[in-house]
């Protein structure tokens, strides 16, 4: 499915993939979700190695 961009005099000049962008925030919310993950373990690993001392 896609929709058409349009410019300012409404001529349709190409066509946005509706389908593709989900998938596009859906990658980009997984690696944000990656990325906090391997932080909130790192804090974590921190954390016991300050306890253990």
């Amino acid at each position: 499915m896609s929709a058409p961009v349009r410019n300012a005099a409404g001529q349709a000049v190409a066509a946005h993939s509706i389908s593709t962008t989900p998938m596009r925030f859906e990658r980009r919310r997984a690696r944000l979700v990656e990325s906090v993950v391997e932080a909130a373990a790192t804090v974590q690993e921190r954390i016991a190695l300050l306890t253990a001392s």
